[in-house]
């Protein structure tokens, strides 16, 4: 029928709005992989929708493949440029992840490649400020220093860096005993 790849699509995003997002995987390679389909105008959505499900699965790197794919299929597609920002978030995720499971050496190699590839995403302040919290939290405290005051002449007059003034005051008050540095 002439709706039935739009009732494909409808499908898998029923799948994902209930939460079922591997079912809504399956749905939407067995779509992808239907030849009866494959000059469908629901392709380019189910291959954007398909990098979101694996993304709220944190299956990161494949949605990341989901995505270069999309990008590289559909350069005329509506939502490209979303995806594009998709792919930067997604990275983004990865160290995030890698953060929040204290897999510091992870987060914090994932996070360097994010700040060379995107050195002017709004996130790159709050990275910078994560490398001084990791270390802090692994009690390298002039690590966790050097990191801090890299965000401080980097990115000045920002919210992060403001707090990272504050965490060299405490780490230097607290930790290291410098009282007259602290207060400067």
């Amino acid at each position: 029928h002439k709706l039935a790849s739009q009732a494909h699509l409808d499908i898998a995003l029923s799948y994902l709005a209930a939460g079922r997002h591997e079912d809504a995987v399956k749905t939407l390679k067995r779509f992808l992989d239907n030849s009866r389909y494959k000059d469908s105008p629901q392709i380019p959505d189910a291959r954007n929708l398909l990098g979101r499900s694996y993304q709220l699965q944190k299956k990161f790197p494949e949605a990341l493949a989901t995505w270069q794919d999309y990008l590289a299929r559909h350069p005329a597609h509506k939502a490209w440029r979303s995806v594009q920002q998709e792919v930067i978030n997604t990275e983004y995720l990865m160290g995030a992840e890698k953060l929040a499971a204290k897999d510091y050496e992870a987060a914090r190699r994932l996070w360097a490649e994010f700040l060379l590839k995107y050195p002017l995403d709004a996130r790159c302040p709050q990275i910078l400020f994560q490398f001084g919290q990791m270390n802090y939290q692994q009690e390298k405290w002039n690590d966790a220093i050097a990191e801090w005051r890299r965000l401080v002449s980097k990115y000045p007059n920002t919210a992060p860096a403001f707090t990272a003034q504050y965490m060299i005051a405490v780490t230097l008050e607290k930790h290291l005993g410098k009282l007259e540095e602290a207060l400067e």
